[in-house]
């Protein structure tokens, strides 16, 4: 099987956009409270999880690559689930926001090389 384009470096560093994004992204599309509140609870989210990832950006690497992987997949879900719980799609363009967040991070995620090996060669053997 032929190797995924995203490295876990990549993947690291483009999530940490992606919190970048949520934390902006209300004031850029001037969003509703519950909207706004659910873009900065997937920013903490996204922050914690890899702040705490075993890779070469990871700040405690306590959690491995793979096992990142493994918890992001049903995060993905939560993308979506959140904001509709907390209201945020009363607004369209949050609703928008955060279905196109979803995609996006769905491609990347299909995209990510889950069993890389780490650039510091640190990351513990579990599956995705």
């Amino acid at each position: 099987m032929a190797r995924k384009p995203t490295s876990p470096d990549m993947h690291v560093l483009a999530d940490y956009g992606v919190v970048a994004l949520n934390v902006v992204a209300p004031f850029i599309f001037n969003f509703i409270e519950p909207a706004r509140n659910a873009a900065w609870i997937l920013a903490g989210t996204v922050l914690l999880l890899n702040g705490m990832t075993d890779n070469r950006f990871g700040l405690v690497k306590v959690i491995p690559f793979r096992v990142h992987g493994l918890i992001e997949l049903p995060f993905l879900a939560v993308i979506l689930v959140l904001p509709w719980l907390m209201g945020a799609f009363q607004q369209d363009v949050a609703m928008y926001y955060f279905i196109t967040l979803f995609v996006i991070a769905t491609v990347h995620f299909l995209l990510t090389d889950w069993k890389a090996p780490s650039s510091i060669g640190t990351s513990r053997t579990v599956g995705v």
